[in-house]
């Protein structure tokens, strides 16, 4: 895949006083989905973010 912009610099402290400074609370539970336990599917995702005419590796 191609670069896409700058590599991130910086530190953890500085990434934490940034979210904190934005309100923003993240933990071990950010990530966790609110739906009800299905298991993702990808494809519809990648079809919507991928070119026209591209295919998905799980097609």
């Amino acid at each position: 895949m191609p670069a896409t912009g700058r590599p991130l610099t910086g530190d953890a402290g500085q990434m934490v006083e940034s979210n904190t400074q934005a309100g923003l609370r993240i933990d071990r539970t950010t990530l966790t989905p609110a739906w009800y336990g299905d298991p993702l599917d990808p494809a519809p995702i990648l079809d919507a973010l991928l070119p026209p005419g591209r295919t998905t590796a799980a097609a």
